[in-house]
């Protein structure tokens, strides 16, 4: 007891250490006199805030300033601000023929010899990791000799050396922290999956806290029942038990407020004083207590406010790693599509309406038919977007799957698979006719190829992101239609951004569209959508275009999903 207290003075604020050695004094009168001391129980989550009034705070989606993510130390982000190269598109007027950027995974033109995009990229140097806090010198988390050695390894796992790929994904994120002059981040699970601490450790780890110094070191705190996933970290771990969990939310009254002095001790034993990244997947009143105990209990802690943040950088570019994993769901995502078309040439006409061997064809049947596909790739579909008529004309109407599948009507098809059980995500979105199409769908969708032609063909690196916005909002507002710099209350017309980063989420940073405030460039490791649209749900039409891009170091860009683009479907053909 006499090793802990000069531990915790060392560690902890004063007025820590102080009542903690007032506990030390008094502990052993209790154990002989009183009985009072509570033996330890497992950690049995309490009750799990409010689903209304979440916050999510790892992927906050506000539009993007000036900073490139991943990138060298001091190169502020920016790397490779040089125009890209790639082949043209196919002549203007074709709308059957897609842009061809770079075959998935193919080197880029004139480089036969060019590294595996499997390889660490270049531009992120790996140094040694700072050595981790151990011994006597972590008790300092704890207020009882049953807590004493909470910070060692949980016995029975072994701890695993991160891997080059994981040091160099966290190795972005501290160098962003230390950019930001944080001191460092907490990421909490509160028994449900979520994408900032899958980002930061590497696991699907449902009920943890993960705490992180700006210099490297760091700690996690568990569920015994997930310590393998939790030994696969790579980073010192001690279990909710060990910290004696439910006591602590007995003697504090409330699970946030045992949190978050969990959260502060933590703090206080990796010696982050100031301020400090929280993210989390929680609801509103249950963050603001857990925060609010925790400041109290250590005020040496504030809370970074800064926008965007780190997290929201980090993921912005992708390392070699998250690329292959989006190649690959993007390659389910295209098959499913694929699929889906050749299914629909295969239909027999009844009327204005479609049959199979099953009967009439719903907008349903066809969903399902997508789902089986994404399944047999690895992949979940949430909700994936089947609409036709009026529905099409509405951006995210999911679609009526009772709905028959008519003739003559757009078929709008927009899905986004991920990794079965959470990971990565993919973004594809074809608009489908069952024969021929009538002339005001011909001209509809003749816009939108254009438009996304366009911007495809202009995408160059160190260009800011919503310049690509701004070219397609010109041209549609030339033929007629509305776009949000005309009247950003349309309904009908061109009505949102132009794409949007996928990864770890389907809508993530960076941006293309937004306000002029939105300077975010370009920049090689992002990948992003193309996805221009127009809707008339007033006239029972609506189109998009979309496809993942992308945008490879050399400055050249790749496209994910390079499926069809026909317009209209002729079953039987």
């Amino acid at each position: 007891q006499r090793r802990l207290a000069l531990d915790r003075d060392r560690v902890l604020p004063a007025h820590r250490a102080q009542q903690r050695q007032r506990d030390a004094a008094h502990r052993p009168q209790c154990q002989q006199g009183e009985g009072a001391v509570v033996g330890e129980q497992g950690p049995e989550p309490a009750e799990r805030p409010g689903e209304q009034g979440r916050i999510h705070a790892a992927d906050d989606q506000g539009e993007q300033h000036r900073h490139g993510g991943r990138g060298p130390a001091g190169a502020g982000g920016c790397r490779g601000h040089g125009a890209g190269h790639y082949n043209p598109l196919p002549p203007h007027g074709d709308p059957r023929v897609g842009p061809r950027i770079v075959a998935p995974g193919s080197p880029p033109p004139g480089e036969a010899n060019a590294p595996s995009p499997a390889a660490p990229r270049p531009t992120r140097p790996l140094g040694p990791k700072s050595g981790r806090r151990g011994g006597a010198s972590a008790a300092a988390l704890h207020a009882s000799p049953a807590r004493a050695d909470a910070l060692a390894s949980t016995p029975g796992t072994a701890r695993r050396t991160a891997t080059r790929e994981e040091d160099s994904v966290r190795q972005d994120i501290d160098r962003l922290m230390r950019e930001r002059g944080l001191a460092g981040m907490v990421v909490f699970a509160y028994d449900r999956y979520n994408t900032a601490f899958y980002y930061a450790t590497g696991q699907r780890i449902h009920y943890g806290m993960y705490v992180r110094a700006a210099d490297g070191r760091a700690h996690l705190i568990h569920d015994a029942m997930e310590r393998d996933q939790a030994a696969q970290v790579g980073c010192e771990c001690s279990s909710f038990a060990q910290h004696q969990l439910n006591d602590l939310i007995e003697r504090e009254g409330r699970p946030a407020r045992a949190f978050g002095v969990l959260m502060a001790d933590t703090c206080a034993s990796l010696g982050i004083a100031g301020p400090v990244a929280f993210f989390g997947d929680l609801g509103a009143g249950f963050a603001y207590d857990m925060l609010e105990r925790a400041l109290a209990e250590n005020p040496a802690l504030k809370v970074d406010r800064g926008h965007p943040d780190v997290l929201t950088l980090a993921r912005m570019t992708k390392s070699a790693d998250e690329v292959e994993v989006l190649r690959r769901t993007s390659q389910g995502a295209v098959a499913a599509i694929e699929r889906l078309r050749e299914h629909l040439g295969q239909l027999k006409r009844d009327g204005d309406h479609f049959r199979n061997g099953n009967g009439p064809v719903t907008l349903g049947g066809l969903r399902h038919l997508l789902h089986e596909e994404f399944l047999a790739h690895g992949l979940e579909g949430g909700e994936t977007i089947v609409s036709q008529g009026r529905d099409a004309g509405v951006p995210h109407n999911r679609g009526n799957d009772a709905d028959l599948l008519r003739a003559g009507a757009p078929l709008l098809v927009d899905i986004f698979p991920g990794e079965a059980g959470g990971g990565y995500f993919s973004d594809l979105t074809r608009t489908f006719c069952m024969g021929p199409a009538p002339a005001p769908l011909q001209r509809l969708f003749a816009d939108v190829h254009d438009a996304f032609r366009l911007a495809m063909d202009r995408l160059k690196v160190g260009d800011a992101c919503r310049d690509s916005q701004e070219r397609v909002c010109e041209l549609f507002e030339q033929r007629g239609h509305a776009t949000p710099r005309t009247d950003a209350t349309a309904q009908e017309g061109y009505v949102h951004g132009l794409g949007h980063g996928v990864g770890l989420a389907v809508h993530e940073a960076p941006r293309l569209g937004g306000p002029p405030s939105n300077t975010q460039p370009l920049v090689p490791g992002m990948v992003i959508t193309v996805e221009p649209g127009l809707y008339y749900p007033s006239q029972e039409l609506g189109v998009r275009i979309e496809d993942l891009v992308l945008v490879r170091e050399d400055g050249t860009f790749e496209n994910l999903t390079p499926a069809r683009y026909d317009l209209e479907v002729r079953p039987g053909a």
